[in-house]
Protein backbone atom coordinates (compact mmCIF):
# COMPACT_ATOMS: atom_id res chain seq x y z
CA UNK A 1 0.00 0.00 0.00
CA UNK A 2 1.58 3.24 -1.11
CA UNK A 3 0.54 6.77 -0.35
CA UNK A 4 1.07 9.80 -2.48
CA UNK A 5 2.04 12.79 -0.41
CA UNK A 6 0.59 16.15 -1.36
CA UNK A 7 2.45 19.37 -0.61
CA UNK A 8 1.13 20.92 2.54
CA UNK A 9 1.58 21.48 6.21
CA UNK A 10 0.21 18.14 7.41
CA UNK A 11 2.31 15.93 5.15
CA UNK A 12 5.66 17.51 5.90
CA UNK A 13 6.32 18.12 2.21
CA UNK A 14 7.01 21.82 1.57
CA UNK A 15 4.95 23.65 -1.01
CA UNK A 16 6.75 24.78 -4.14
CA UNK A 17 7.93 28.40 -4.08
CA UNK A 18 6.10 29.27 -7.32
CA UNK A 19 2.71 28.34 -5.91
CA UNK A 20 0.91 31.26 -4.29
CA UNK A 21 -2.23 31.17 -2.20
CA UNK A 22 -5.22 32.87 -3.81
CA UNK A 23 -6.61 35.77 -1.84
CA UNK A 24 -9.94 34.72 -0.42
CA UNK A 25 -12.47 37.27 0.69
CA UNK A 26 -14.27 36.48 3.90
CA UNK A 27 -17.66 37.65 5.07
CA UNK A 28 -16.19 40.71 6.79
CA UNK A 29 -14.27 42.15 3.84
CA UNK A 30 -16.10 40.83 0.79
CA UNK A 31 -16.14 43.51 -1.89
CA UNK A 32 -14.94 46.31 0.38
CA UNK A 33 -11.30 46.67 -0.68
CA UNK A 34 -11.88 49.28 -3.43
CA UNK A 35 -14.75 51.25 -1.89
CA UNK A 36 -12.94 53.12 0.87
CA UNK A 37 -14.27 53.77 4.34
CA UNK A 38 -17.64 55.18 3.24
CA UNK A 39 -18.20 52.25 0.91
CA UNK A 40 -17.36 49.87 3.72
CA UNK A 41 -19.81 51.58 6.08
CA UNK A 42 -22.49 51.58 3.38
CA UNK A 43 -21.80 47.91 2.65
CA UNK A 44 -22.24 47.00 6.32
CA UNK A 45 -25.34 49.18 6.74
CA UNK A 46 -27.16 47.73 3.72
CA UNK A 47 -26.09 44.11 3.99
CA UNK A 48 -28.40 41.11 3.90
CA UNK A 49 -25.65 38.72 5.04
CA UNK A 50 -26.82 37.02 8.22
CA UNK A 51 -23.30 36.90 9.68
CA UNK A 52 -22.80 40.65 9.33
CA UNK A 53 -26.28 41.30 10.71
CA UNK A 54 -25.47 39.12 13.72
CA UNK A 55 -22.24 41.04 14.38
CA UNK A 56 -24.06 44.39 14.11
CA UNK A 57 -26.79 43.08 16.41
CA UNK A 58 -24.25 42.08 19.07
CA UNK A 59 -22.55 45.50 18.96
CA UNK A 60 -25.96 47.21 19.17
CA UNK A 61 -26.94 45.12 22.20
CA UNK A 62 -23.61 45.89 23.88
CA UNK A 63 -24.00 49.62 23.16
CA UNK A 64 -27.53 49.85 24.56
CA UNK A 65 -26.51 47.74 27.56
CA UNK A 66 -23.77 50.28 28.33
CA UNK A 67 -26.12 53.25 27.81
CA UNK A 68 -28.74 51.65 30.08
CA UNK A 69 -26.11 50.90 32.73
CA UNK A 70 -24.85 54.47 32.71
CA UNK A 71 -28.44 55.74 32.94
CA UNK A 72 -29.13 53.45 35.91
CA UNK A 73 -25.99 54.73 37.65
CA UNK A 74 -27.12 58.32 37.10
CA UNK A 75 -30.56 57.60 38.56
CA UNK A 76 -29.06 55.85 41.58
CA UNK A 77 -26.65 58.74 42.08
CA UNK A 78 -29.57 61.18 41.99
CA UNK A 79 -31.59 59.14 44.48
CA UNK A 80 -28.66 58.51 46.86
CA UNK A 81 -29.33 61.70 48.81
CA UNK A 82 -32.59 63.56 49.47
CA UNK A 83 -31.24 66.76 47.89
CA UNK A 84 -30.83 67.11 44.10
CA UNK A 85 -27.40 65.82 43.11
CA UNK A 86 -27.17 65.99 39.33
CA UNK A 87 -30.18 68.09 38.33
CA UNK A 88 -28.94 71.16 40.11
Amino acid sequence: MSTISQPGILTGVPKPETETEPQVDNYLTYGDEKKGIMGTIWSWATTVDHKRIGIMYMFTVLGFFLVGGIGALLVRTELFTPDPTLAG
